[in-house]
């Protein structure tokens, strides 16, 4: 009789299990699923790594404040310090996925200097450089340095 409990008890197990090993006729399919799709980052916000010299009393970095607008998608107001902060400039923002594109108004002494920006966006900031730079550099998501 107890030989028969554990004969039962086996064929149970066997029967509760066989469905749950690959490769088996009862085994369901696997489905296929498709790869992650990046998530586009949010563009709006402000960027920046302006910094205050402590000893020198100097300011420098650079900041992006991007936003909605009505006359373009997007529109940022850009801050360049060497020194002394230039005054903020107000320019159109070309958006494709994460990557944005602006430029300086032509002709004016920013154009001259910085040339284009190109950079992209992730949740954490923002990483680009103007045509005239040689290095890309982070900016980082964050309050205004001005706050």
């Amino acid at each position: 009789m107890r030989h028969l409990s554990k004969l039962a008890l086996l064929i149970a197990l066997v029967t509760l299990l066989f469905p749950l090993i690959p490769g088996t006729t009862l085994a369901k399919p696997q489905k296929k699923r498709a790869p992650a799709k990046p998530v586009p980052a949010q563009i709006t916000g402000i960027y920046s790594d302006l910094r205050y010299g402590e000893i020198s009393g100097d300011i420098g970095g650079t900041e992006i404040f991007i936003m909605l607008a009505q006359s373009s998608p997007y529109m940022a107001t850009v801050q360049i310090a060497q020194g002394v902060p230039t005054d903020p400039v107000l320019v159109p923002v070309k958006v494709t996925g994460n990557d944005i594109e602006f430029s300086f108004p032509a002709g004016s002494e920013l154009d001259k200097s910085y040339g284009t920006y190109h950079g992209t966006i992730t949740a954490r900031g923002l990483t680009g450089k103007f045509a005239n730079e040689e290095e890309k550099t982070f900016l980082k998501r964050k309050p205004s340095h001005w706050e």
